[in-house]
């Protein structure tokens, strides 16, 4: 009965021990192999904000306790409600907390008269030096607050739960990041008309990401994600093939999955994807072990 969700006990019933879990892991790493297996179903990005009740609303106090109970109800309501292809395991990331200078540039937008919509993106992204105003971020790992943090979960719930310190498992999108600096109209326009421009800021802006990646592999803030994550829009991350053989403790760039996509690029001609977005972010996807490419824009007709 789904509707004794709220009530069930781990002596009732531990989701994470069904033998479907090993079944599901196998199959996504078939899948990851590009072996033969059925379509596999990810479902994610859901609008938790939506869903209001005693199934997902944390009885706890405090902002970081209902933070964790909320990911372990949302964890459950989705098993038992809407899994697809999911796997559920007996791990909670502990995240380091990680603090930035950021990109150096900030983002101009324009809400809808709604709080949810399509935003408008002010074009700032006039000139060269404008593009030389993005600057790679400087990062700095908070690992006493980070600490606090994981020992208070141990101590909660590492009776039933592995906890894990989890440092950065996914990439950023480069164009989803740049649009946003450059606005779509521009954008367009000027793949046309000033297409050099295009490229040093496309080309700028993926240096910042390598460094941005070699800033978190020295400061040893990367984590595997070849288990049960999201990689990109592309299900889950479950294979052999990473990390690499030579792999010791160290989390590097190559031992990862990576991802990126062009949402913005739906227009245009494959021959222009590729010209803007692929020639440059296999710069940054050539660093990592596997990649996950694309999101919301059709590539069936566009990369060989």
């Amino acid at each position: 009965d789904l509707h004794s969700f709220p009530t069930r006990r781990s002596s009732d019933l531990v989701v994470a021990d069904l033998p479907v879990q090993a079944q599901k892991n196998q199959m996504w790493k078939k899948l990851n192999s590009l072996e033969k297996v059925r379509p596999l179903v990810a479902i994610y990005q859901i609008p938790w904000y939506e869903f209001k009740g005693e199934l997902t609303d944390p009885q706890t106090s405090g902002e970081f306790a209902q933070s964790v109970e909320t990911q372990l109800r949302q964890r459950l309501y989705q098993w038992f409600y809407m899994p697809g292809d999911m796997v559920v395991d007996n791990d909670l990331n502990c995240p380091i907390i990680i603090n930035s200078t950021g990109f150096g540039l900030a983002v101009k937008k324009h809400l809808p008269g709604q709080a949810l919509g399509a935003s408008e993106y002010e074009s700032i992204l006039k000139t060269e030096d404008d593009i030389k105003k993005i600057k790679t971020p400087q990062i700095t790992p908070d690992w006493e607050i980070t600490e606090i943090k994981y020992q208070v979960l141990r101590e909660s719930l590492g009776d039933i739960l592995n906890i894990k310190k989890t440092g950065v498992k996914g990439i950023s999108s480069a164009w989803d990041q740049l649009i946003q600096w450059y606005g779509i109209t521009d954008f367009m326009m000027d793949t046309i008309d000033r297409p050099d421009f295009v490229h040093k800021a496309i080309f700028h802006l993926i240096d910042v990401f390598i460094g941005l990646y070699q800033q978190y592999e020295e400061l040893g803030l990367l984590s595997l994600n070849n288990g049960n994550n999201i990689v990109g829009q592309g299900g889950y991350g479950f294979t052999d093939q990473l990390p690499q053989k030579d792999f010791k403790d160290k989390v590097r760039i190559k031992d990862m999955w990576g991802d990126q996509m062009a949402q913005i690029f739906s227009e245009v001609s494959p021959q222009m994807h590729d010209e803007f977005a692929l020639k440059h972010e296999i710069r940054l996807l050539e660093k990592f072990g596997l990649n996950n490419y694309g999101c919301c824009e059709p590539l069936h007709n566009k990369v060989h």
